[in-house]
């Protein structure tokens, strides 16, 4: 039998990324998919937890287990990842994504 080990800061990305369900990395992808242009996609979190839920996933479930703290995985696929959300004081705003192609200047 195989001693179990600390895991490294280097896996810790590719286990988390075996954590979380496949339907969310779809619904991320596909909302990158249907709003880039010109190398960026806008993706409104409320929209991602509404095709998730219908997909039969629990809202609680969701953001207890960070299905949503995706930035990393994809910043590692190649994106340069902004996540924004109203914080004390801040303007009420809907909390959003921003992917952006590395690869294009600004």
């Amino acid at each position: 039998m195989e001693a179990v080990r600390p895991i490294a800061p280097t896996e810790v990305l590719e286990a988390k990324i075996e954590q979380i369900p496949n339907e969310v990395l779809q619904t991320f992808n596909s909302a990158i998919a249907e709003n880039i242009h010109n190398g960026l996609a806008r993706v409104l979190q409320k929209d991602i937890v509404a095709v998730l839920e219908g997909l039969g996933m629990n809202r609680q479930e969701i953001y207890k287990r960070h299905w949503l703290d995706v930035e990393d995985m994809y910043r590692q696929a190649g994106w340069e990842v902004k996540y924004d959300s109203p914080s004390y004081g801040d303007n009420d705003f809907e909390p959003y994504f921003v992917f952006r192609d590395s690869k294009i200047g600004r």
